[in-house]
């Protein structure tokens, strides 16, 4: 028989149904063998969860569906919280018990891009909210499992939802003009070759936002985009 493809990838940021309440972390591997019974069924996913989700050992995921296992992604304030709350890493809290916010890379009212799905409209545009909104309570899960408090961003995208960006990272939230070209699914790329308005080749991280211009005889091997 043919094997199903997966979802997945090694590297991919999700979300893992663990029991009592989701986790998130990446994928470590892919049709990973049972240790228990090598000659059965694959784990689909081998997943190293986060520090937060209190899970030292890899995770073995055993099914490809979404009550198992679905991507990072920002999640909608009203009937996504449990997802949003579960992904935000914690704060380390100061001497007064105040969490230490870091600077964030967007200020309010700035236009950026989502990504709020795994489909090929996964990006949506909008406008940033609050910076370190607070989520709403209870801010623990089961046997007094603590839960994030604060994320960096809320944003109310262009078609009417308030959605939570639970980490400041390029996979999450980028500029509205730097919505990943090379198709929604799977990991964006952080690095992007670009023409800038000069017309010479630059190098892109879309997480710093920073560009350094490249020769045209440059070995760079990434895509050029306009």
């Amino acid at each position: 028989l043919r094997e199903r493809v997966l979802r997945y990838d090694q590297g991919d940021r999700v979300l893992c149904n663990l029991g009592i309440y989701w986790g998130a972390g990446c994928v470590i591997g892919t049709r990973v063998p049972d240790p228990e019974d090598p000659t059965g069924p694959c784990f689909p996913y081998i997943v190293k969860l986060d520090p937060a989700a209190g899970f030292k050992e890899a995770f073995p995921v055993a099914e490809d569906a979404d009550n198992v296992i679905r991507r990072e992604v920002c999640f909608d304030a009203e009937n996504e919280i449990t997802f949003c709350k579960a992904a935000a890493p914690l704060l380390t809290a100061t001497g007064k018990g105040v969490p230490s916010l870091p600077k964030l890379r967007f200020e309010a009212n700035t236009r950026v891009a989502c990504r709020v799905a795994d489909t090929d409209s996964a990006w949506e545009k909008g406008t940033i909210q609050t910076n370190w909104p607070q989520l709403p309570p209870p801010h623990q899960l089961p046997y007094g499992k603590q839960t994030a408090e604060w994320v960096p961003y809320s944003v109310k995208l262009d078609s009417g939802s308030l959605v939570y960006v639970h980490r400041d990272d390029h996979t999450l939230v980028r500029l509205e003009a730097n919505i990943p070209s090379a198709g929604a699914r799977g990991m964006p790329e952080r690095f992007e070759i670009m023409r800038g308005a000069s017309g010479k080749r630059l190098r892109y991280d879309h997480q710093t936002m920073q560009s350094r211009e490249l020769d045209e005889d440059d070995s760079e091997d990434d895509e050029l985009t306009s």
